[in-house]
């Protein structure tokens, strides 16, 4: 069984319908939705835990947060804005390496026309773009993510860390993912204070060499 962890503004138009898809897959044990705005309207979808924050708590926080309460070793962390053919995609879940750190998506899984068999193929050098829009990693291998790093980094942060910890990062080829690479982030881009994070984040980023 799997624990789902997704973080939501709301700035998507299929939140809901993704999850309804979710909540409807076997493997599927729990969905943790972390609600990073001052919605309090609860969402009402069998195995959605919906955590209302009541305000922005950003990425890498929400992802602590989420794998902290997950209570499945498997767990699959997503962006609410991709989908894809789930009951093909989670089925990863079951064939993870003993020893991999992040599985996350290959960008050539947003370019895909047709979908072939996957394969998941260990990654030898840097962290493709967009593999952290959706990721399987095991819960107990999991290292939490430095408070400092809000919205960017902790993809990196993790990539480097669990490398050093003796863990193999690895990309799923062969699934066909719509939506988009980080629609959230870029839509709040116009705010100053989202800016000034991402500018922190960076110089943390460059820091602490990730």
């Amino acid at each position: 069984m799997i624990s789902v962890v997704m973080l939501t503004m709301w700035k998507c138009e299929r939140v809901i319908e993704t999850l309804e898809e979710l909540s409807k897959e076997k493997i599927v044990d729990e969905i943790i939705l972390i609600d990073n705005t001052n919605n309090n309207n609860k969402v009402d979808i069998p195995k959605v835990t919906h955590i209302l924050e009541g305000k922005n708590t950003y990425v890498n926080p929400a992802w602590n947060k989420g794998v902290k309460i997950a209570r499945n070793e498997n767990i699959l962390i997503l962006n609410d804005d991709v989908w894809c053919d789930w009951g093909k995609y989670l089925q990863v879940s079951k064939h993870l390496p003993s020893d991999c750190g992040m599985v996350g998506l290959s960008t050539e899984s947003y370019k895909l026309q047709n979908e072939s068999s996957i394969s998941i193929v260990p990654n030898l050098n840097k962290r493709p773009h967009g593999f952290a829009c959706s990721f399987f990693v095991k819960k107990n291998d999991w290292v939490n993510i430095i408070p400092e790093l809000l919205i960017y980094g902790g993809d990196d942060f993790l990539w480097k860390t669990m490398k050093n910890n003796g863990k193999r990062h690895y990309s799923v080829f062969g699934i066909k993912i719509s939506g988009y690479v980080s629609k959230t982030v870029n839509e709040c881009l116009n705010s100053g204070e989202i800016n000034a994070i991402i500018d922190e984040d960076y110089k943390i980023i460059r820091r602490l060499n990730l």
